[in-house]
């Protein structure tokens, strides 16, 4: 429910940060994917996958919420929260160049905030609007290296990879109805005691 939709955001913004004005020129355009790389015009590039690493559950204590869709219609729902950990694997057919990335990804997860140049990442993924995603910005894990000889085309050339990871937690909306994630433009509060009678939301 959640966990496509929180990927394929990270995924968009590493393809965003790593665009075609990137400063380092040897990463420029490179690929980013949801799937492990299994071609060789996608090396170098980067792997993201998610861990869920506490249970998800729903946020608040005895609090309604409601969701206005883009005909009006108002349906109750709940807010889930998540906690886990995203990790980048970077893939090259060199270990310079996949020490290169890893260098390269740290620099926009340290620097996303300082460094214009390496703000999209960080810009894109805490503005969307489907999941609110908080990730530790000051924390990043950097796994072993690892060398396998042997490529998904067939050739023995040596592949090297690396995963950075960070910690994050955030929260979502589902439909109710359709079960896919709200788009949320902006939220609303009206003081409530359960018992009484509910607020009447305003009009569009």
């Amino acid at each position: 429910m959640f966990i496509y939709p929180l990927k394929t955001i990270v995924v968009e913004a590493w393809q965003a940060t790593f665009d075609a004005d990137y400063p380092e020129a040897n990463f420029r355009n490179i690929s980013v994917s949801l799937e492990y790389p299994a071609a060789k015009e996608r090396y170098p590039g980067v792997w993201v996958d998610f861990t869920p690493t506490q249970p998800v559950q729903s946020a608040g204590i005895n609090h309604v919420e409601f969701i206005r869709d883009e005909s009006g219609a108002v349906r109750q729902t709940t807010k889930f929260r998540y906690a886990g950990t995203i990790q980048m694997t970077c893939v090259a057919l060199t270990s310079l160049e996949r020490d290169r990335l890893v260098d390269e990804v740290l620099k926009v997860l340290g620097f996303g905030l300082l460094n214009p140049q390496r703000s999209a990442f960080r810009t894109m993924l805490t503005a969307n609007d489907l999941i609110a995603c908080d990730p530790q910005w000051d924390k990043f894990a950097i796994g072993g290296k690892g060398e396998e000889q042997g490529t998904p085309w067939g050739t023995d050339e040596i592949v090297y990879e690396q995963t950075v990871s960070m910690d994050c937690t955030g929260d979502f909306y589902p439909d109710p109805d359709t079960l896919v994630l709200v788009p949320l433009s902006k939220i609303e509060t009206f003081p409530y005691v359960q018992g009484t009678t509910p607020p009447v939301l305003p009009p569009q």
